[in-house]
């Protein structure tokens, strides 16, 4: 259960929206998104209930190997191309709302901040998390898939380096304006995947790679 902060809870206008989210939410069946049950409100309360998975997150495999990271990272990419093709965009990918299945199997979670494409960001929800959001998403621009795309690169970044771009001090000035520091691990990174890394983190969105379906098609789940 994921409980709604007061703020949230007592703003009737915005659980309403929330409401209309998450039905949108509980459309995406996906093998690597955690199923969204239902939005609920009752007594003041207000709560979103979802797939438990007791595996915890990735920040578990910070600094692990290329290949480690990849074998957990590309279902991620493939849930993300799967919701941009819905018109999702998760605004809020990281480590810790990416949770473990007790197979292995990585879930992206928290689409607390999604909105359908054509809906501009409510700043109630917030903006994201700062490690994760993109210069666009520092000055307030529309979402757009492409700051899950700059996201999924510091997702990369942190779990091949240990730490986030940027770490431990981040601002707008620096994500908007400084070159980003030159991925550095402990295990031995191919050139390729360095340099996809630091496209996924390119200031401008037009120079960041697109997301695409690399698996099969989405499987419906039993309830």
């Amino acid at each position: 259960l994921k409980l709604l902060a007061g703020r949230v809870a007592g703003n009737p206008a915005l659980l309403d929206a929330l409401a209309r989210e998450c039905e949108r939410l509980k459309s995406l069946v996906h093998p690597n998104i955690v199923r969204v049950d239902g939005f609920h409100r009752e007594a003041g309360q207000a709560w979103i209930a979802m797939e438990y998975l007791a595996g915890g997150d990735l920040t578990q495999y910070r600094g692990r190997p290329a290949y480690e990271v990849l074998h957990l990272a590309i279902p991620v990419a493939d849930a993300l191309a799967y919701a941009h093709s819905t018109g999702i965009v998760h605004r809020d990918v990281k480590a810790t709302n990416v949770l473990m299945s007790i197979d292995g199997s990585p879930r992206l979670a928290d689409f607390g901040l999604a909105l359908a494409l054509e809906q501009p960001p409510d700043p109630a929800l917030g903006a994201g998390s700062p490690y994760s959001m993109s210069p666009q998403q520092w000055s307030g621009a529309p979402t757009q898939p492409a700051d899950d795309v700059y996201a999924f690169g510091v997702l990369l970044y942190e779990l091949l380096s240990g730490y986030p771009p940027f770490y431990p001090d981040v601002d707008a000035a620096k994500v908007e304006g400084q070159r980003v520091p030159l991925l550095v691990s402990r295990y031995p990174v191919s050139d390729g995947v360095s340099a996809l890394v630091h496209r996924c983190l390119e200031k401008e969105p037009a120079r960041r790679p697109a997301m695409a379906r690399h698996g099969p098609g989405p499987r419906r789940r039993s309830p």
